[in-house]
């Protein structure tokens, strides 16, 4: 069970659903931080995770823009 459902739906689809049910019975306004992410998001934070774990036990090898780094000055941000 994951973000409270057991049906296998997508992330996306899981969203717009809380999303709706959040907005339907709240009086002010909602918190997007209690949402679970979207697909997208998650793809991208496993890319930088593995990317540093493997940072981590000494794999330099692999290009840090192939895995959701950016190139800013001349310096790479995860």
């Amino acid at each position: 069970m994951l973000y409270g459902t057991e049906n296998p739906i997508s992330l996306d689809e899981l969203r717009f659903k809380k999303f709706s049910v959040k907005e339907a019975s709240s009086t002010c306004h909602l918190e997007v931080i209690s949402l679970p992410p979207t697909s997208a998001a998650v793809k991208f934070h496993s890319l930088r995770v593995y990317f540093q774990t493997k940072v981590w036990i000494g794999d330099n090898s692999l290009n840090p823009l192939n895995y959701g780094c950016k190139l800013s000055r001349e310096r790479c941000f995860l």
